[in-house]
């Protein structure tokens, strides 16, 4: 299979897997009180675009959702990972406030990934390394 066709695969499961956890109420698996739904329609049409966009192969909307989702990647690192495995920035512990549904062990009083932000990484990663692979 071509490397665009996964890459662009990979944007539409992950921009999929976005919409239906962020809009549509799935407790205990997501907790929807906290969503600032303007912004996911911003971010999911971009995603959404970027997807298309690298399935018809148009090299620069490629590189501008290359660097897209290496942002993203970071923005998710710090939002749960770095504060989960480590305890800062503090500021992030303070904003994932959720209720849902998670399988990794309590580290202290860190945030804990849940199931839902998990899957949603994996799935980054995944979007992330094929889309520079396509490149």
């Amino acid at each position: 299979m071509s490397p665009l066709i996964i890459a662009g695969v990979s944007q539409l499961v992950l921009t999929g897997y976005f919409v239906l956890t962020h809009w549509v109420p799935l407790p205990p698996f997501n907790d929807l009180r906290f969503e600032n739904r303007t912004a996911n329609a911003y971010v999911q049409v971009l995603m959404a675009l970027l997807a298309v966009s690298t399935l018809l192969g148009h090299r620069f909307e490629m590189w501008v959702a290359a660097i897209f989702y290496s942002l993203w990647m970071v923005g998710h690192l710090i939002s749960w990972w770095v504060p989960y495995l480590t305890g800062w920035p503090r500021a992030a512990m303070e904003v994932n406030r959720q209720r849902a549904w998670t399988v990794l062990p309590r580290i202290r009083d860190r945030v804990t990934p849940d199931v839902l932000h998990t899957g949603l990484g994996a799935l980054s990663v995944v979007t992330l390394v094929s889309t520079w692979l396509a490149l």
